[in-house]
């Protein structure tokens, strides 16, 4: 059975269905997964019990969630760590990218261009966020 795969939509990279055969007497012999070759990204395991669940798993890694238009607050949520998103800042009209990483080496957490930065290098304070819309095509 040949599925068609999207590319990851966290890098672009390569997907490929794998299932765990290295371990027969283990709990997860012969579950099936779809994951990311580059960065890892996977969808969850599933088995087939009488009906094959590789189509199922093809249908939820092709699945794209459509980005959102509304900013959230970093009050109400916090970005997961390390994903690239969009953020707005206090006091600033245009919004840029960044990514919360919550390392006290960070502006508040919070990494992004150095040309964010006042003209005095105080670091502006993130006040909203939101996803970034996917590339065209994927």
């Amino acid at each position: 059975m040949e599925l068609h795969l999207k590319p990851c939509p966290h890098c672009g990279s390569e997907a490929k269905l794998n299932t765990i055969t290295d371990d027969p007497e283990g709990p997860n012999h012969q579950g099936n997964y779809i994951a990311c070759e580059a960065c890892g990204a996977s969808t969850q395991l599933m088995f087939s019990t009488g009906e094959d669940c590789r189509p199922v798993l093809a249908d939820l890694w092709n699945a794209r969630v459509p980005p959102t238009s509304e900013w959230i607050a970093v009050t109400d949520r916090l970005p997961q760590t390390c994903v690239e998103v969009m953020v707005a800042f206090d006091g600033h009209a245009l919004p840029s990218t960044g990514q919360y990483t919550g390392s006290p080496c960070d502006a508040s957490g919070w990494c992004y261009p150095s040309e964010n930065m006042g003209v005095d290098g105080s670091a502006p304070t993130v006040t909203h966020w939101m996803p970034l819309p996917g590339v065209p095509g994927a």
